[in-house]
């Protein structure tokens, strides 16, 4: 039996509650409100921090996903994810409709049937067009040898560093999105995946790790506060404030990693395992109730400019409470769903639909060798 690794469930969970800072302080309008200096170099601090949500998320896809055995790909693992993406889309609306009717119409409920076409949520859009790349992601890790992993590390740290610079022309060109894009999360998991094959948790002191850690935060928070004191001093207006607190930074990449490497190499008590086990199978809810796109609008969208006014020691504690509340209400709500994904049986319909997918495949794989036959 695999064992589990609570420290993957872990920062799972941290990375979700990351993003819900993450979305208070941008969406919330808690940066964009606060009036003292004290203030915003706390939010830059917090933002240099959190920024690495979306990196550690999907490190942990790789790492969990990758394996030295050549395994089929299970289609009823992400017919269940889609099927827990569709409930959310649609409850959301529902949600909506109940609260006020006229923001629900037919263009937005089309929108919540189709979330994969329709970008409700990015991530799982992007997620779609990873799980079909797997087998040949791990295909190319498989194969790989120590000598190219340093290549692969150097390639991808070239990207990062062009992405940096990118910014300061406003300009995208690898089509990263900030990190949002199917690309960069197939990138995040072949790092993901060749940290597993090559354990290199345990190959590094954590000490260095933590102190690698410790200077990006650092670095990334002044540089924010810096260029946005100097282009507002300059220009008249905040100007590329952003170019390394993107997902797609180096810094943020390296954050990403230190946090990761921490995670993995952590030993979970057995009075932790429990708590884990309960918050990390519904932590990827948390993220699909809050970012819903109208439920965002009613809790989300600059409804935390309150707490920009406060004092520097109560901020922090009202962003922390804050995020705890939604998160907290993200797992309430998603253990109830589970209930009725148990009532409804969702996972032997996605193991039903699996056999039915492998069935046709099956017949046309049969059906070309019987055509090569007759030729």
């Amino acid at each position: 039996m695999k064992q589990r690794n609570y420290g993957i469930d872990l920062l799972r969970i941290i990375a979700m509650f990351f993003v819900v800072i993450f979305h208070m302080l941008l969406t919330g309008g808690v940066l964009e409100s606060v009036e003292t200096n004290i203030n915003f170099a706390i939010g830059c601090v917090l933002i240099a921090i959190v920024g690495c949500a979306i990196d550690c998320y999907a490190l942990t896809t790789g790492y969990v996903w990758f394996s030295e055995e050549k395994k089929p790909l299970k289609f009823s693992k992400y017919i269940s994810m889609w099927f827990l993406v569709e409930f959310y889309s649609l409850f959301g609306y529902l949600i909506i409709y109940c609260w006020n009717s006229k923001f629900v119409n037919i263009k937005e409920l089309v929108r919540a049937i189709f979330p994969v076409l329709s970008k409700q949520y990015w991530y799982f859009s992007a997620y779609t067009g990873l799980f079909f790349m797997i087998p040949l992601l791990n295909r190319f890790v498989r194969n790989m040898k120590l000598e190219m992993l340093k290549k692969v590390f150097v390639c991808i740290g070239i990207i990062s560093c062009l992405c940096v610079l990118s910014k300061c022309f406003a300009t995208d060109p690898f089509g990263l999105n900030n990190g949002a894009s199917f690309l960069w999360l197939a990138i995040l998991y072949v790092l993901g995946a060749c940290i597993k094959k090559f354990d290199i948790p345990n190959r590094v002191k954590i000490w260095n790790v933590i102190k690698i850690a410790i200077f990006c935060i650092v670095f990334s928070a002044v540089s924010k506060f810096t260029i946005i004191k100097l282009t507002n001093y300059f220009f008249g207006k905040t100007k590329a404030s952003e170019i390394f607190l993107s997902a797609t930074s180096p810094t943020m990449l390296c954050i990403a990693l230190s946090i990761f490497m921490i995670c993995v190499r952590m030993t979970v008590k057995e009075w932790m395992k429990k708590t884990i086990e309960f918050l990390a199978s519904s932590a990827f809810s948390v993220y699909l109730f809050h970012e819903h796109l109208l439920i965002r609008e009613m809790i989300m969208v600059n409804q935390y400019n309150w707490i920009a006014k406060l004092n520097a020691f109560l901020m922090l504690i009202a962003l922390v409470a804050n995020a705890l509340l939604i998160f907290g209400i993200g797992i309430f709500i998603d253990k109830i769903r589970i209930l009725i994904f148990r009532l409804l049986r969702i996972d032997k319909l996605s193991q039903n639909i699996e056999r039915k997918i492998e069935t046709i495949v099956a017949k046309f794989k049969v059906e070309e060798k019987q055509g090569e036959l007759m030729k």
